[in-house]
């Protein structure tokens, strides 16, 4: 076998090596995830509002291989529910920004933050399979309803502003005296930041 040989062979490892991983990582995602929203009660969202939380988006890494030895214990509580169901998007909420929490869900970006009050802003990842975590964000369009549920109240907003926006851009999460919505997350080079905004329109 000469050195061309070996080397296709290689290849051909890799790639097919690839081809199962890639699947393989988007159904962890989605399957904690989903199980994560399954189990959520009133208890656990207690226990999710009385963690400690890391809220400097500056720490968020972008997700990679080494990223899922973090999700053999998984044990984080969520604090609520979003969903956005034109596009398919269903995530669990966690309080704060850590690593872990954002592999499967939505994560806020404010420590002060209530549901339905104010500017509720969640950070989240843009996923290749444009499915996963907060992927379905690059498919919303003005005036869809997204949803969030905290298992005593439901709240629907509605989608009023969709924009790309630098990375340095901390304006758009600061508070307001309506009730708005910010959802965040990376376009596809990580270049800008996709901002949706919407109103609160019945809780």
């Amino acid at each position: 076998m000469n050195k061309h040989q070996k080397f296709g062979i290689v290849l051909t490892v890799i790639g097919i090596f690839l081809f199962a991983v890639i699947p393989l990582s988007d159904y962890i995602i989605n399957r904690i995830s989903k199980q994560v929203v399954e189990d959520l009660s009133i208890e656990n969202i207690r226990q999710g509002e009385l963690a400690t939380a890391d809220f400097d988006f500056d720490q968020v890494q972008e997700i990679n291989a080494s990223s899922f030895k973090r999700l053999v214990n998984f044990s984080e509580e969520a604090i609520g529910v979003i969903s956005i169901p034109e596009v398919s998007m269903e995530l669990p909420i966690f309080k704060g920004l850590e690593n872990d929490k954002l592999m499967v869900g939505a994560g806020t970006m404010k420590e002060s933050q209530i549901m339905g009050k104010g500017n509720y802003a969640l950070a989240g990842h843009n996923w290749r399979d444009k499915k996963t975590l907060f992927s379905p964000l690059h498919r919303v369009k003005k005036d869809m309803h997204i949803y969030m549920k905290d298992l005593q109240k439901e709240y629907e907003y509605r989608i009023d502003k969709i924009i790309m926006v630098d990375p340095n851009r901390l304006d758009v999460i600061e508070d307001t005296k309506t009730a708005t919505l910010t959802l965040v997350t990376c376009n596809h080079d990580g270049t800008e930041r996709l901002i949706v905004q919407a109103a609160l329109v019945n809780s």
